[in-house]
């Protein structure tokens, strides 16, 4: 995940800029509410409300609830697509999807490859130029110079043993995104109250390969992908189990919570495992209590992820997510003790080639362009000019060409027992009206959910066999 001081990765062509809505949030272990259970906060409880720093004790009085499975009745985990090495549907509202590559990908995107980028390419990448659109030391992290280098194009361009990972690991994104795409509409369906669906469906829509009719129409649909590292080292003297209690405050206001300005964005923990993720989803209506028949009201809500590496995690750009201090959270004698963690993330973007060899954003993947999903969903057709996706600034590397993509969707739309129509037009979704729910108008509470285990969705990780590497 990137962590990043309230920050926005808005792609080709960008700068970073503050988020709009700020939280600060810190996962409290050594107690437990009820399985199943959230904390609600209102604004009172706030000394700046929502677009300022959330009550420095408040966080002292909440604990969160143990791991939830995808059975728990209150959980408010909805299944909608589910094999045995993948999870699709609504956590607490919020569309995601996990998936695990094959046993021997995973075992060697959490060996070899993490070694070859920790050792071999973190150092090279820590001496690009830092980004002066971040603030202070994060400039400086390999997080914020994710548009001057690309992981998966440098391991592709590696020696034959990375190389080898790298095609698929490429591979293995490019089906994951497309099953994404393919059963989003499925999740929106699956909402539990119109008022949510409405706002959901009038955010997706279909890239429009001829743009509202361009002169120099259809553009093919292929799609550009940035990837990255993120790096989490244990501070050299900067233990928790010997911080005053100023010191671990200070330490867990360090986390940064951020939002992607791309349709699809992804994240795969490689040396993670029991770390937590932090999510806090739109405004929506749920339940306030335990109960089946307990009030609908409507509020974010906030809720963790407990990782397991060589998982990919993906979702919509715009939601607001984090990550908590680099910290073990089990089977620490004192509760909270430091750790490195390594993981990579993804961006994906709708790409199209002019002039015969130009890379650019799609001119009709713009939410302005896009054809509606739902009759009810229309458009007003406004061209845009699309972004080049190569240059010194964004380092972007071909993920699906246009007849790839359309050949996945195929295969993909098959399998479902569809039936795939002349033209392929995939799903666009419009990561700013995601990320302007956050808004201070829009958040009148939050409320605080369970711990999700991935591994209670997808199951453990493969085991590692040294002996046989």
């Amino acid at each position: 995940m990137h962590v990043c001081i309230f920050h926005s990765h808005s792609g080709p062509s960008s700068t970073t800029v503050r988020a709009a809505c700020t939280f600060i949030f810190v996962c409290l272990i050594s107690h437990c509410w009820p399985c199943g259970a959230s904390r609600h906060i209102d604004q009172s409880d706030t000394e700046q409300g929502f677009e300022g720093d959330l009550y420095p004790g408040l966080f002292r009085r909440l604990h969160l609830s143990p791991s939830i499975g995808s059975t728990d009745a209150h959980a408010d985990v909805v299944p909608i697509a589910v094999t045995s090495h993948s999870w699709f549907g609504l956590v607490h509202g919020l569309p995601i999807m996990f998936v695990r590559p094959s046993a021997k990908l995973s075992i060697e995107l959490r060996t070899t490859f993490k070694e070859w980028i920790v050792t071999d390419r973190a150092p090279v990448w820590k001496k690009l130029p830092e980004n002066p659109f971040w603030d202070g030391p994060d400039k400086t992290s390999l997080t914020s110079k994710y548009t001057r280098y690309n992981l998966v194009e440098e391991a592709l361009r590696a020696g034959p043993k990375i190389s080898s990972i790298g095609r698929r690991l490429k591979d293995f994104l490019g089906e994951s995104l497309v099953k994404l795409i393919t059963l989003y509409p499925d999740a929106i369906e699956a909402m539990g109250h119109e008022a949510d669906k409405s706002a959901w469906k009038s955010r997706i829509g279909r890239v429009d390969r001829t743009a509202g009719g361009h002169p120099f129409s259809p553009f093919p649909i292929g799609v550009h992908v940035q990837s990255w590292m993120n790096l989490h080292t244990r501070a050299a003297g900067n233990d928790t189990r010997t911080m005053g209690a100023d010191q671990l405050h200070d330490h867990t206001r360090s986390i940064h919570i951020h939002h992607h300005e791309m349709s699809w964005h992804a994240f795969m923990p490689l040396d993670a495992a029991g770390t937590n993720t932090t999510f806090i989803v739109p405004p929506h209506y749920h339940q306030s209590g335990t109960e089946d028949d307990s009030p609908l009201h409507r509020s974010s809500v906030a809720f963790n992820i407990k990782n397991s590496d060589g998982v990919l995690v993906m979702l919509c750009g715009g939601v607001q997510h984090g990550v908590p201090p680099a910290m073990g959270i089990a089977d620490s004698d004192n509760g909270v003790e430091l750790q490195n963690r390594v993981s990579v993330a993804f961006d994906f973007m709708y790409s199209a080639t002019v002039n015969g060899n130009r890379a650019v954003s799609h001119p009709g993947a713009t939410p302005e362009m896009s054809d509606p999903v739902w009759p009810s969903s229309s458009r007003k057709k406004v061209l845009e000019n699309p972004m080049a996706l190569d240059g010194p600034e964004n380092v972007n590397t071909v993920l699906l060409t246009p007849v790839q993509l359309e050949n996945e969707v195929r295969r993909v739309l098959r399998r479902r027992g569809g039936v795939p129509g002349e033209f392929i037009e995939p799903l666009t979704l419009d990561h700013k009206s995601v990320t302007d729910a956050y808004q201070r108008k829009n958040l009148h509470s939050l409320d605080f959910a369970g711990l999700v285990d991935m591994e209670g969705l997808v199951g453990e990780a493969p085991k590692i066999h040294w002996d046989e590497l």
